[in-house]
């Protein structure tokens, strides 16, 4: 992939930045005019306006490569070069650390690290960095996600270190967030879990707790929190379970394996129970990517360039009034500020300003920016509005309650406002390949793309959003049996946004999808083989690459026996692996198949274990924010 410290390639955010100099620039020669023509007010006011320009253009500058940068920190993470990841966190100008999203990403980013070495404390020093101080003013919205990540992270370090109760309060911190992903969220369920696992005074409510977060937790952890789940529903199930911090009991004489090394530190009781980490490699090798586009893709472009926006039309009209307010008022204050004063007559003395000249004038420019504060806040409240409704409508999906999030998601997909219109798409997107209806989460995709591909949107979702979408209609290009397509959707991707943090990740899911597809067995166990603890992977396409392998004899028995397990109690799992690679699953339901998979249900729950169970759940969201999911 290149080295990370070479130069960076174009941002989407450049152009903008170019504008802002231009502007910066021009207007210094306005403010000469304004001066020349009598009016220093306005001079003044156009050189200020000037300096804040430029401040905010290198402000810019510098953001992008810094943002740069720490993507590219975040790909070197996935494929477990922690040595090199921390070379180019070193790498991010301090100036760019100090405050804002950065700040927060990289000091995440080193949690995470020092996580992973085992350094639990240092990690909660990282964290907290990560998770204090005041969000900027221009970065707020990227902060959020980034402070509710860094509660997961530090909550994970505190229940590693035997501290159950900051460990709870980070985890509900991470999964109250109105910023919390469904990956947050999992992690946050994993937290309670290995709390719960030391609290063995009521094993029933451990196991139900465990059994009514399987989904969730496995859907959207990452491999490695994956594993450790896996380990601690294994030990669950054991009847040797002991209530002292034992180490692990490795099964062979093999060394174990990085992962299970990790576990075994973090989670020493459950390290004897670790499966599947045979089945990832430490590191894996960088990207190799596509040099150019391989198909013609006119087809794709014809695809988003028809897909019409679904904004509503009376929104766009209230969007029309409250812009025509905003534009008439900054006119107004523009020109009582830049006007020059008109020139007396010749032979006709220059009347003095008087007290009711100057009332009236500054009447005009308080109340022209009365009105533009009144706009932007009310812009802001509905944008909030809107934005939580986002985040409940993702968190009832996350949760299994799709006939709820749905609605609300479709009807998120016509707002005003395009990122929170393509993130809508893409959680829909996601939902239908789950699914496995290709074909929806293709046109899906294709209208959230539509819907930011164009400045200055473009520049905001060109770091995650705009990738993201790309990726997953790339996913469902193949899946659907389009390789064509799929390959030139991905080498777009590769092309155009090299520095997505998950690209290591999108090459490998559309590539193991296409191989899987395309019949080459031998290419999707290559593939397979190349997965880390660190590289997110859906849980379908997780499994995918582990019958891939079994296909090979390339799995344990313990590993063959969770997979006909996990696919027996999985009915939307093996309609996906069929849809995909049929034949390739062995839906033989072997008799010495471990249980205790299935969803728990109040029957399979011990009356004893009810309040158990209560005290490991968060608070759910307020009542007040469900009538947001449902009324909109």
């Amino acid at each position: 992939m290149g080295s990370p410290l070479g130069k960076p390639p174009r941002h989407a955010a450049a152009p903008i930045v170019t504008v802002f100099w231009i502007a910066a620039a021009l207007m210094v020669p306005v403010g000469g005019w304004v001066l020349a023509a009598g009016n220093v007010l306005g001079a003044v006011a156009c050189l200020a306006s000037s300096a804040g320009v430029v401040m905010l253009a290198r402000f810019l500058a510098h953001q992008v490569i810094a943002v740069q940068l720490s993507n590219t920190a975040v790909q070197q993470l996935m494929r477990g070069d922690l040595a090199a990841t921390t070379a180019t966190l070193d790498a991010i100008p301090a100036r760019a650390t100090r405050s804002g999203n950065v700040r927060r990403a990289v000091h995440t980013l080193r949690a995470m690290i020092a996580l992973y070495e085992g350094r639990l404390e240092e990690s909660v020093r990282f964290a907290t960095v990560a998770i204090d101080g005041r969000r900027g003013l221009l970065t707020a919205v990227e902060e959020g996600p980034q402070i509710a990540a860094a509660h997961g992270v530090r909550g994970l370090a505190h229940a590693a270190l035997g501290d159950a109760a900051m460990a709870k309060l980070d985890a509900d911190a991470a999964e109250t967030s109105v910023d919390a992903t469904p990956e947050v969220i999992a992690r946050a369920r994993l937290v309670r879990a290995i709390v719960a696992s030391r609290v063995v005074y009521h094993e029933e409510a451990f196991r139900a707790y465990l059994a009514a977060n399987a989904r969730l937790v496995l859907e959207h952890a990452v491999p490695r929190e994956r594993a450790l789940f896996r380990a601690l529903r294994r030990m669950s199930r054991s009847p040797q379970r002991s209530v002292y911090r034992e180490q692990g009991r490795m099964k062979d004489d093999q060394a174990p394996s990085k992962l299970a090394s990790w576990i075994a530190y973090v989670v020493p009781e459950a390290a004897a129970y670790v499966e599947g980490d045979r089945l990832l490699t430490e590191r894996a090798d960088d990207d190799v990517i596509p040099s150019g586009v391989p198909s013609d893709v006119r087809a794709l472009r014809t695809a988003r360039a028809s897909a019409t926006s679904a904004a509503d039309p009376a929104q766009r009209r209230r969007r029309l009034v409250v812009l025509s307010a905003a534009l008439i008022a900054l006119v107004v204050f523009a020109w009582k500020v830049l006007a020059p004063s008109a020139s007396p007559a010749p032979g006709v003395a220059e009347p003095p300003l008087g007290p009711s000249s100057w009332t009236y004038d500054t009447f005009s420019v308080l109340f022209s920016a009365g009105v533009g504060a009144i706009v932007w806040t009310v812009y802001m409240a509905l944008r909030q509005r809107r934005r939580r409704t986002l985040s409940l409508a993702r968190r009832l999906a996350a949760t299994g309650e799709r006939a709820r999030a749905k609605p609300t998601l479709v009807r998120l997909t016509s707002s005003g406002d395009g990122m929170i219109a393509a993130t809508a798409g893409l959680e829909l997107a996601r939902l239908a390949a789950t699914e496995a209806d290709f074909a929806e989460a293709i046109a899906r995709c294709d209208a959230a793309i539509a819907r930011v591909s164009k400045q200055p949107l473009r520049a905001h979702a060109s770091d995650i959003l705009l990738p993201s979408l790309m990726t997953e209609s790339a996913v469902a290009m193949a899946a659907r049996g389009g390789l064509e397509d799929a390959d030139a959707e991905l080498a777009i991707l590769c092309r155009d946004f090299p520095t997505y943090p998950r690209l290591s990740s999108s090459l490998l899911r559309v590539r193991l999808v296409r191989a899987m597809r395309g019949g080459d067995r031998d290419a999707a166990c290559a593939i397979a083989r190349s997965r880390t603890a660190d590289l997110p992977l859906p849980y379908r396409e997780d499994v995918l690459a582990d019958l891939a392998l079994a296909s090979r004899g390339d799995t344990t028995d313990e590993d063959r026996a969770r997979l006909d397990a996990e696919l027996h109690d999985d009915a939307e799992l093996r309609a996906w692996i069929d849809a995909v690679a049929p034949g390739l699953r062995d839906d033989r339901g072997a008799p010495d198949r471990r249980p205790g998979i299935v969803t728990a249900n109040a029957a399979t729950v011990a009356p004893g274990a009810v309040a158990e169970l209560e005290v490991l759940e968060s608070t759910s969201e307020d009542a007040a924010a469900e009538r947001i999911v449902t009324n909109g």
